[in-house]
């Protein structure tokens, strides 16, 4: 099963009689259009198989007694020949060359070219591996390192950047003459996938553009790497390595594959790439404006990635599989949230192309783009990065309380059940579509509720400045701090948490953590829109530090998060 097509294989085992014992034969995979004609026997076993005369009726009794024993006892399984997520009954899961994430049952077999793709290892303190992570970003400068931390931790996004019509649509192109550690670069990033080096990489301009195409669609939802494009000795040399290129563009560029056809001269289904892809090179392609457009375009200068103990650090975290761990971590965090991603993601992704073209970051439409794309993967980088430090056991002080929202609370409330008809002006009547991006958007409403009803409506929830806003309908999990004094009311799809012992931002970024999120996905109740009741709402456990360490937690939080801002700047 590779995603698109299901093709059907029997593995057939063996016995022959020797001297009155019976040895088993090598067991063999035959595909399900030549079962029958069993000339796959001689191919397999030769000698040691023989179809007796006569063949006809030999054939005909042989097949009919594999099929009767294979319907009594043949065991049937789904084998999976690709990366990256699938769903069965609801869930979902991330394939790799050593299995699942999120699915101990299922099986994976890929292209043995291919088998490095592999996130199985060593499972070492997730302390060290964070810092390992953040390590990583001091090889190079931001505007190097940036790109390529987001474009590794946007590739698990894909499949519901897909689902919401917005899949990625760039490559990374890192140039520079040699000795730049261009493919050194590529094979760190990679080492979030499997077990690489520069001299392991899947793809080089030396493959042919047919094997280059059929790897970039069994990766998908994973990183790619093409390396090599290099001064060509001949002029037909670098024809090949831009057609290959040209290929490249239009694939990861449009997302389209070249159409085929099958013998009975129905179009097959096309290859397109389903991953995110690095290309490494000395040159710039010749393969026109339009191509060159769908490459986001990182140059190396001699110095940008020096010998340093970073890299060298680095190189070894790689080794030891610290860098794929943190991916197993990111991909698992991932999980509980797939429901809501398309949706997210793609509010995330319009809010960034629409940054970048306005404050003329983006030469192209495409650049744009890229930029927003880029910066919703660091994003979810950063949020994990955080949430992991923020929350891992192994790191709870002492002084640290155990205590449910209830506890910490002065009181807990959500919006009006039954709002007043909308009187089209006056004061913002608000839902869970007003909260986004960590503010409540009193711009974006589009009910609003008289003076009287106002105060009838606010004798519920009692709105104030520091009271913390939970989106527990439809889109759960939305989060904001109350920071403004203009009047507004609420709906039923919105919560209101007033804290009483810890700080309402502390407690807006737990109510984020992916621990929260879970519970809130996993308790939700309803068919047409699934709903939190306040009552599991009040019994959700959370830690509480001094206010003091509450206060530096925020701060640690904000800081990074104000580097997305930087970011657009460093990767414009």
């Amino acid at each position: 099963d590779n995603g698109a097509e299901r093709s059907r294989f029997f593995r057939v085992k063996g016995l022959q009689s020797r001297n009155g014992k019976l040895v088993e034969l090598p067991v063999v995979k035959v595909d399900s259009n030549d079962i029958s004609n069993l000339n796959w026997v001689t191919a397999e076993w030769g000698f040691d198989a023989i179809i007796y005369p006569p063949t006809v009726t030999r054939k005909d009794t042989l097949r009919s007694v594999m099929f009767m024993i294979g319907q009594r006892e043949a065991v049937r399984k789904s084998i999976y020949t690709h990366t990256g997520w699938r769903e069965e009954n609801d869930n979902w899961f991330y394939l790799h060359a050593g299995g699942a994430i999120g699915n101990d049952n299922a099986e994976v077999c890929i292209d043995n070219r291919l088998e490095r793709y592999n996130l199985s290892g060593e499972k070492h303190n997730f302390i060290s591996v964070c810092d390992a992570v953040t390590d990583i970003m001091n090889i190079s400068k931001p505007e190097v390192m940036y790109p390529l931390i987001a474009t590794v931790f946007l590739c698990p996004l894909n499949e519901f950047f897909r689902q919401a019509g917005y899949e990625p649509l760039y490559l990374l192109f890192l140039v520079g003459r040699t000795q730049t550690r261009k493919s050194t670069l590529a094979a760190l990033m990679l080492s979030f996938f499997g077990e690489f080096s520069a001299s392991t990489l899947p793809c080089s301009f030396k493959d042919t553009a047919n094997a280059i195409e059929k790897k970039g669609y069994i990766l998908k939802d994973t990183l790619n790497v093409v390396d090599d494009y290099h001064p060509a000795m001949t002029s037909r040399e670098r024809q090949t390595m831009d057609t290959i290129m040209q290929s490249l563009s239009r694939g990861y560029g449009d997302r389209k594959g070249r159409d085929r056809m099958n013998p009975d001269i129905s179009l097959r289904e096309s290859s397109a790439p389903r991953g995110n892809v690095i290309i490494t090179g000395e040159d710039i392609p010749d393969i026109g404006q339009s191509g060159i457009a769908r490459n986001f375009i990182i140059e190396l200068m001699p110095d940008d990635v020096p010998l340093s103990e970073y890299l060298s650090r680095s190189q070894q975290y790689a080794q030891d599989g610290y860098y794929k761990q943190f991916m197993r971590e990111y991909i698992s965090w991932l999980i509980p949230q797939t429901e809501q991603l398309p949706q997210k993601l793609k509010s995330r992704f319009l809010y960034y192309r629409d940054k970048a073209i306005e404050e003329n970051s983006a030469g192209f439409r495409r650049t744009g783009g890229a930029i927003a794309w880029m910066m919703t993967g660091f994003e979810y980088f950063l949020a994990f990065l955080v949430n992991s430090h923020m929350i891992n056991e192994e790191q709870i002080p002492t002084d640290w309380i155990w205590a449910t929202i209830e506890n910490i609370s002065c009181k807990i409330s959500d919006g009006s059940h039954n709002p007043p008809p909308n009187s089209g002006n006056g004061i913002p009547l608000l839902s869970a579509v007003n909260i986004y991006d960590n503010k409540v958007n009193l711009r974006s409403a589009t009910g609003w509720i008289t003076d009287i009803e106002w105060i009838s409506e606010n004798e519920r929830t009692q709105l104030e400045t520091n009271d913390v806003l939970l989106t527990i309908v439809g889109s759960i999990g939305r989060t904001a701090v109350i920071d403004f004094t203009e009047r507004f009311a609420l709906q039923r799809s919105v919560a209101v948490i007033k804290p009483c012992i810890v700080d309402s931002k502390y407690l807006m970024f737990i109510l984020e953590s992916p621990q929260i999120s879970q519970y809130l996905i996993e308790n939700s109740k309803g068919t047409a829109q699934k709903g939190i009741y306040l009552k599991q709402l009040s019994e959700i456990h959370i830690h509480v530090p001094p206010l003091h360490e509450q206060t530096r937690i925020v701060k640690v939080i904000e800081t990074a998060f104000t580097q997305l801002d930087e970011i657009t700047n460093s990767i414009a």
